[in-house]
């Protein structure tokens, strides 16, 4: 079975509720990323998006040419049918992800770490910041707890200090770290009416009912200490599921890595 439950998260995105979720987290990730790439030395050039993060791809490549999408499992055998519109995308081990170290100026990950157990969350972050350039930038969609909407994302949550707690103990600097989906999910007429206007006051209310939080971090040089955790030398696994799938896909990638 996958850490992460993709038909839940997949149906529930297909619902009216989950559409115009998608559409409000986007719009508070969209600001944030257009911040994140002016603070980035040159151009973007290669992103991913890690976990959930279907409904968001079109933000990571509005700003990297090289994008590509990790889907995260157990069991690198387990078969996943890639998204509807997944142009190059891989099933990966959290802890083993299929890529050159620093060869990403830009990492989207949506409903990752509050599905992984088992220490899986923190060797994930782990892993991000290998693949992340030294000013590299970490864009995560993370579920709070407690929260109305924890039902649909299937999951556990964070809350904000807890999450900035264990970024900072794996290396990165949290800029930005806003509350989404203010509203818990009413009935839909009610919540169509509401959401947008309710998204706008988040200065007032906002971290009350959160559904999730939307952060903006950065890679530190120095190298985070995993407590309890020796790191190793790891070969990568992968199966690439997408249109692109095979090694080559993979190859092309990351040609923009540096060494």
């Amino acid at each position: 079975m996958p850490s992460i439950n993709y038909d839940r998260l997949s149906r529930f995105y297909s619902t009216r509720h989950g559409g115009l979720a998608a559409r409000l987290v986007a719009g508070r990730l969209l600001g944030m990323a257009e911040g994140e790439a002016r603070h980035i030395q040159g151009d973007v050039r290669a992103a991913a998006g890690i976990g959930y993060a279907t409904p968001y791809m079109d933000i990571v490549e509005k700003f990297a040419p090289e994008c590509l999408q990790l889907m995260l499992t157990d069991d690198t055998a387990q078969e996943f049918a890639p998204p509807p519109t997944a142009d190059a995308t891989a099933v990966t081990l959290a802890d083993s992800l299929p890529l050159l170290s620093a060869s990403l100026d830009m990492v989207l990950m949506a409903h990752g770490l509050e599905n992984l157990v088992d220490g899986k969350a923190e060797a994930l972050l782990a892993e991000i910041w290998r693949v992340l350039r030294g000013d590299g930038r970490l864009l995560a969609v993370v579920a709070c707890r407690p929260s109305f909407w924890q039902k649909a994302w299937g999951g556990g949550g964070y809350t904000r200090l807890g999450l900035t707690a264990v970024l900072r103990r794996h290396g990165f600097v949290v800029h930005a770290c806003k509350p989404a989906l203010i509203l818990p999910p009413l009935a839909w007429d009610s919540y169509q009416r509401l959401a947008a206007s309710a998204e706008s006051k988040q200065a007032l209310f906002g971290w009350l009912h959160a559904g999730v939080m939307v952060v903006d971090a950065k890679k530190t040089m120095y190298t985070p200490r995993l407590v309890g955790q020796v790191v190793k030398q790891r070969a990568r696994q992968f199966a690439p599921v997408g249109r692109m799938a095979g090694a080559d896909a993979m190859q092309s990638r990351t040609k923009h890595a540096i060494p």
